[in-house]
C-alpha cells in the first residue's frame, strides 16, 4: 500500500489469508485496500472479520465506521467510532470521527466534547480545531468558531478546509479580506483550483457589483474538476456550488454593474433569494432605493423558530448590527430545506 500498488497488496493479503485464515491483521489491511478504492461493502466485510478475530482492534472499528460512512449508514458509523474511542480513549482519529458524526446528526453540543478530548491528547490536531470551528458556528458562537478555524491554519497553513470554512463566514459578513490576509502563495494556488472557493468569489463579486471578478471565477468553476475533502463533503460542495453557479450565471445578465444611482440603500437579508433582487431599484413612498443583498447561506425560517442559538441567527444579527440606524431592511427566509 505504501508504494501505491494497491492490487499487489490485496493479492498478498489474500494469499496470507488463504494460508492462515485466522490472521486479524491480514483482514484489517485488506479492508484498508478496499477503503482506498471506495469499495465500502468489501471494506466492511473485511473489517468485521478482523474484529471477529480481534475485538480489541480500535483501528478496525474506526475504519469500519469510515466504511459505513461511505455507505451512508450514519447510525452504524457513529457506533463504530464511539466503540473505537472506548477501546482506546487516546485514539485521536476515532475521537475526531465521533465528533464529526455527531455534527452530521446535528448534535454539535455533543460533538464539542470529542473534539476537545482530541485536542487534550494532541494539541496540534487540525481536524479537531476545524471540527470545533464548525460546532461553534452551528451553535452561534462566531468568534469562537473563527478562532478555531484560525488555529487549524496556525498548525497547518496548508489545511484548505479551514480556509474555506472561514471564507464561508466572512462571505456572509461581506468581508473576505480577513481571509485573504492569511493566505500564502502556495495556499492561494490550491484555493484557486477549489470549486467552493471559486463559488465564494463568484458570490462576493456579484454582491459587490464586480462583474470582472464574478465572470473570472464563473469561468474558472466551469473548467474545474477538483473538489477537496471527504466524499460526503465533496457531494455537498457539488450541490452548493452548482446551484450558485447556475443562479448567478443567469442573474448576472440582468444586473447593470456600471450604474451609479445615488439612491439610498435598502438591505435584503436572506438565503439565495436575496441575490435575485440584488442591485435592482425600488420605490417606497416616492423614495428610490438600490437593493443590497446580505447573504445567509442555508438559512431557513425554521432555524429562527428554534429557541436555541445557531449560526444562522448569529450571522443575521451581525449583519443587522452592521447597518446604520433606521435603515430599511427586507428579511426573506423560506421554509423548505
Amino acid at each position: 500500500i505504501q508504494n501505491g500498488d494497491i492490487r499487489a497488496a490485496m493479492k498478498a493479503y489474500k494469499i496470507a489469508i488463504s494460508i492462515n485464515p485466522e490472521i486479524s491483521d491480514a483482514y484489517y489491511n485488506l479492508g484498508n485496500c478496499f477503503l482506498t478504492l471506495d469499495d465500502w461493502k468489501s471494506a466492511v466485510r473485511n473489517y468485521r472479520q478482523a474484529i471477529r478475530l480481534d475485538s480489541s482492534n480500535a483501528e478496525a472499528y474506526n475504519n469500519l465506521g469510515i466504511a459505513y460512512d461511505g455507505l451512508r449508514n450514519n447510525k452504524k458509523s457513529l457506533a463504530c467510532y464511539e466503540y473505537a474511542s472506548k477501546i482506546n480513549p487516546h485514539y485521536v482519529d476515532a475521537l475526531v470521527n465521533t465528533g464529526t458524526a455527531f455534527i452530521k446528526k446535528r448534535q454539535s453540543i455533543k460533538a464539542i466534547n470529542y473534539f476537545q478530548r482530541a485536542l487534550e491528547i494532541n494539541p496540534d490536531s487540525v481536524e479537531a480545531y476545524n471540527g470545533l470551528g464548525v460546532c461553534f458556528k452551528n451553535t452561534g458562537k462566531l468568534n469562537s468558531s473563527i478562532s478555531n478555524f484560525k488555529n487549524s491554519i496556525r498548525v497547518n497553513p496548508e489545511y484548505i478546509q479551514a480556509y474555506l470554512n472561514l471564507e464561508s463566514i466572512y462571505l456572509q459578513l461581506s468581508d473576505l479580506s480577513k481571509v485573504t490576509s492569511l493566505v500564502n502563495t502556495k495556499v492561494r494556488l490550491l484555493l484557486e483550483n477549489d470549486p467552493e472557493y471559486q463559488i465564494h468569489r463568484v458570490i462576493f463579486g456579484f454582491i459587490k457589483k464586480d462583474r470582472n471578478l464574478c465572470e473570472e471565477y464563473l469561468n474558472k468553476f466551469k473548467n474545474s474538476t477538483n473538489v477537496n475533502g471527504h466524499r460526503d463533503s465533496r457531494e455537498q460542495v457539488k450541490i452548493f456550488s452548482n446551484a450558485y453557479f447556475y443562479l448567478i450565471s443567469h442573474l448576472i445578465e440582468f444586473v447593470d454593474f456600471q450604474s451609479e444611482t445615488g439612491f439610498d440603500v435598502l438591505y435584503h437579508i436572506g438565503e439565495s433569494h436575496c441575490l435575485s433582487y440584488a442591485h435592482s431599484h425600488i420605490s417606497i413612498n416616492e423614495n428610490k432605493y438600490s437593493i443590497c443583498p446580505k447573504l445567509n447561506l442555508g438559512g431557513k425560517a425554521f432555524h429562527f423558530a428554534d429557541p436555541s442559538n445557531n449560526g444562522y441567527k448569529e450571522i443575521t444579527l451581525n449583519n443587522l448590527n452592521s447597518l446604520r440606524k433606521q435603515s430599511i431592511v427586507f428579511i426573506y427566509f423560506g421554509e423548505i430545506d
